[in-house]
């Protein structure tokens, strides 16, 4: 169950990324497109986050290294432009670089948890990740209502 919900909430995760950044660009992704990046992507997130454990690299440069395949990816799948798949995967990254310190952390200080604890518990995992997420999630719905152009 705990490899599930890492998985789902790492798809999760990689189609809010494809989506937030182009969104608030103005570009509205077709939905095969998301579903295959966030396929892809989050296959490449946990694979990266597999090698870096088992060669006991600290996290931090793996971002980096997804930033540059999500980028790829909007280019190559979604067929964006790739300055627009450049300045897209830069404003997702960056919402997701922002809602560690303003959301994730005051939440898991005010739940009075652990970073290990709700690391290895994929009950407690999942739903406080996805509020981690959250300002992904509301670039994505204000992405969704503004005029977009179709890729």
């Amino acid at each position: 169950m705990g490899v599930f919900l890492k998985t789902l909430f790492y798809f999760i995760e990689s189609s809010l990324l494809a989506t937030a950044g182009p969104g608030l660009l103005g570009v509205k992704l077709k939905g095969k497109s998301v579903l295959l990046i966030g396929f892809l992507h989050s296959l490449s997130v946990w694979g990266l986050r597999t090698l870096y454990q088992a060669l006991k690299i600290p996290f931090g440069s793996h971002t980096l290294v997804l930033a540059f395949l999500m980028c790829l990816l909007l280019w190559q799948i979604a067929r964006l432009p790739f300055f627009e798949a450049l300045g897209g995967t830069a404003i997702s990254f960056t919402l997701l670089l922002v809602s560690e310190p303003l959301v994730l952390i005051p939440l898991v200080r005010y739940l009075n948890l652990t970073f290990e604890l709700v690391q290895n518990n994929p009950l407690l995992f999942f739903p406080i990740a996805l509020a981690g997420d959250s300002l992904l999630l509301l670039a994505v719905i204000i992405g969704y209502f503004r005029k977009n152009k179709a890729d």
